[in-house]
């Protein structure tokens, strides 16, 4: 697994949803690699904050239909579904 692989699953991972195949190779990486070790620690903490922030909005906050297009553009063929 490559930095670059370990960066497009960063979301799954936070979420507990890797799948089961990339795991092993996902946490070996990461725990080999200072770059990655940051990245994941930066991601989660970006997440966490956003929660705080949004706290009670989240579940009422509506995602415009052209920003939810823009962001499925951005993923990788397999993961669109």
């Amino acid at each position: 697994m490559t930095c670059r692989d370990v960066s497009g699953f960063l979301l799954e991972d936070v979420a507990g949803e890797i799948p089961a195949h990339l795991a092993g190779d996902f946490q070996r990486h990461v725990e080999a690699c200072q770059s990655c070790r940051a990245l994941r620690a930066q991601y989660e903490q970006t997440i966490a904050s956003s929660r705080a922030a949004f706290a009670g909005e989240a579940e009422t906050m509506e995602v415009p239909e052209d920003v939810v297009r823009l962001m499925m553009q951005t993923l990788p063929e397999a993961r669109k579904g």
